[in-house]
């Protein structure tokens, strides 16, 4: 009697169904030597050496990564190459081999991955490629371009668009589901720092649904992100790197019950007097770890600050006082599950000279509808600007460009919800940070 162990891999988290089979050795001898040359955007070939004792022919199927089935191409001899004709550009493709000896039977498959040349057949959003709970799927930035993409800088959540991406697409199945790309292979992406967003809506109308940037529970620049799905609904995931970023990386999507992994409940914070520290309290999920993710409202930095917590409370120091800032808390609760995000933007103290600096500007009428003017004093008035709005979720939803010398600022508040926003503004004196409350 013999036992079979199927496990995970190192530190892959991929979850889902499998197939294991057992058969008896074929007679029939197994093609040797095989591999992929000559790859075009369209095309390659399958080389290989015939196998002991002599096929009378062989069957190679050509599967597309994400597609149900493959379509065999049949080549007769002992020995030698298949062209495989007809594929897509910058595609990833699984060559299947298999020698045939007539009455011996067919022998073992040999399988060969390969991808095809030219930019990813997933370069924009209207190419978005179908992703599933149960299929992974390989992914890279080689030759990406910036068409139809977010302008680098755009915030979405607590990720900044970094440069030229691909993209996927998701429909909503009710349950929690966790976006990765932990378990990449290697080190994922050369090594190079990427961004994971998420999306709702259309490609010409997309609605911010959330976003992670280097993820503290990966090994190398991976990043994961639990969504609270809507059955039906459609989402697009948007996977952004440096331009000029190459290599490769796995995208799974995990989905499990909803509400399985509880979120940390009634998060709270508290600010030092001194501005730079705050108290954080939090129910903990019962067994789970709490991550805690901060960074200053609106910052484009590619790694925040991080820490993990069993208990609560928690001390996040070395702040900037009078800062604002965006803080996104999750539950881990083991296997690679976790919680969706609960974000809380929260302020340090005003130091005596933030406080300074922010009395040199006006900001009427406050409450505000329709629109909003920001008055600066003369000691505020210099170099070209732009003053940005931020809502309760840390998105910049306002810019207005400030010429040099400009006296003041007009902000259009039309389409806003009502509640609390930030507005900020970079000088030569400081950063001027003020609150504007929208009915």
């Amino acid at each position: 009697t013999y036992y079979l162990l199927v496990g995970g891999y190192q530190n892959s988290r991929l979850a889902g169904p499998f197939t294991i089979c057992v058969s008896y050795p074929p007679t029939c001898g197994t093609p040797q030597g095989v591999g992929i040359s000559s790859v075009t955007g369209t095309g390659a070939n399958l080389t290989f050496i015939g196998g002991t004792p002599p096929a009378t022919g062989y069957t190679v199927t050509v599967t597309a990564q994400g597609s149900p089935a493959g379509t065999p191409q049949a080549n007769t001899g002992a020995s030698g190459q298949i062209a495989l004709i007809g594929l897509l550009p910058g595609t990833y493709y699984t060559a299947s081999l298999v020698a045939d000896c007539g009455a011996g039977g067919p022998s073992l498959p040999v399988v060969v991955p390969f991808r095809t040349a030219g930019p990813p057949a997933n370069d924009g959003c209207a190419n978005a490629q179908t992703l599933t709970c149960t299929q992974p799927l390989r992914g890279f930035f080689d030759g990406a371009t910036a068409a139809g993409d977010p302008a680098p800088g755009t915030l979405c959540a607590a990720a900044t668009v970094g440069g030229p991406g691909v993209w996927y697409q998701f429909t909503g199945t009710g349950d929690d589901v966790t976006f990765s790309t932990c378990g990449s292979p290697g080190v994922g992406l050369g090594g190079a720092e990427h961004r994971l967003h998420v999306f709702s809506g259309t490609c010409g109308a997309l609605i911010c649904v959330g976003g992670a940037a280097n993820d503290f529970a990966c090994t190398g620049a991976a990043s994961t992100y639990t969504v609270a799905t809507t059955a039906g609904t459609g989402y697009y995931l948007f996977l952004s790197a440096a331009p000029g970023t190459v290599g490769e990386f796995l995208l799974s999507a995990t989905c499990r019950p909803a509400g399985s992994c509880p979120p940390p409940a009634a998060p709270r914070v508290v600010p030092n007097a001194t501005g730079t520290a705050v108290t954080v309290t939090f129910g903990a999920a019962p067994g789970a770890s709490t991550a805690l993710v901060y960074a200053p409202l609106g910052s484009t930095a590619p790694n925040p600050s991080i820490q993990l917590s069993f208990t609560s409370p928690v001390t996040l120091a070395g702040l900037t006082p009078g800062m604002s800032y965006v803080l996104t808390m999750n539950s881990n609760c083991g296997n690679g599950s976790r919680s969706v995000p609960v974000v809380v933007p929260f302020s340090t103290v005003l130091s005596a000279r933030t406080a300074a600096l922010a009395a040199l500007a006006e900001l009427f009428p406050n409450p505000a509808r329709g629109t909003a003017t920001l008055l600066l004093s003369p000691a505020l008035r210099g170099p070209a600007a732009t003053v940005r709005l931020y809502n309760a979720l840390g998105q910049a939803v306002r810019a207005v460009p400030v010429p040099a010398g400009a006296a003041q600022a007009v902000l259009d508040l039309q389409g806003l919800a009502p509640g609390g926003y930030l507005l900020r503004l970079p000088t030569a004196a400081g950063v001027v940070v003020k609150r504007l409350d929208v009915e």
